[in-house]
């Protein structure tokens, strides 16, 4: 309340973005492209482990 008696003409108002749309949609382009990465991934490590069954050669011991 203090604050509008000092300064009685500043309103309450919304100032915008400070660094700007075009760095917020780059940042959300940033992110976008890494979860894509990070499911590409994780779609080739799940495809890795299924490994089909091996036969064992004679006389060789695991």
């Amino acid at each position: 309340m203090a604050r509008f008696k000092v300064i009685p003409e500043q309103k309450d108002e919304y100032l915008g973005n400070i660094w700007g749309w075009k760095t917020s949609f780059m940042g959300l382009g940033l992110i976008v492209i890494m979860l894509g990465l990070m499911w590409f991934r994780s779609c080739q490590i799940a495809e890795n482990q299924i490994k089909e069954p091996t036969e064992q050669i004679e006389g060789e011991r695991i």
